[in-house]
């Protein structure tokens, strides 16, 4: 099983609807088996749910249901358990390896890595801007982004496997 661990700055929006995005890949393809996908934040608290938005672009957009995600931090042990550790952004992909300094290898924001592991995938992906504190319109932006590139995430790991 390959583990895609997506983390983000407080697990309410975008990396929880990126863990959901990537898994409905898998499963639309028959590969849950193979690989699936978690999150976490780089600044939360455990047990918050996601925003209110997420929930509602996830559920009317994609027809997912992410009511019952509660944010978890990161911590060595989550960052152990993923065979990818993937930031929303470049940033968080810096703090994460500095953090963790041990596993920086297997470290990328999600463009750095669709660009460098299989560039005729990228198309000028860059960071996945927060949403939190705007309107759907925002939310719906962001799933979409996150969609794209949680598929060519899955695409790549397909690969691998």
């Amino acid at each position: 099983m390959f583990k895609i661990l997506f983390v983000c700055t407080g697990n309410t929006c975008r990396s929880c609807m990126a863990d959901a995005l990537y898994n409905k890949h898998a499963a639309e393809a028959g590969r849950a088996s193979d690989t699936s996908a978690s999150s976490a934040g780089l600044f939360t608290r455990d047990g918050l749910p996601a925003s209110s938005l997420a929930q509602k672009v996830m559920a009317e957009g994609h027809g997912l249901d992410i009511s019952t995600h509660r944010s978890r931090k990161t911590t060595p042990e989550i960052i152990a358990e993923a065979d990818l550790v993937i930031g929303v952004t470049r940033e968080h992909a810096e703090i994460l390896a500095e953090r963790y300094p041990e596993a920086k290898y297997k470290i990328w924001s999600a463009a750095d890595y669709i660009k460098c592991t299989k560039p005729s995938l990228y198309d000028g992906e860059t960071d996945v801007g927060d949403p939190y504190g705007y309107a759907m319109e925002a939310y719906s932006g962001c799933a979409s982004l996150l969609d794209s590139m949680t598929g060519k995430l899955f695409a790549i790991v397909c690969d691998l496997l």
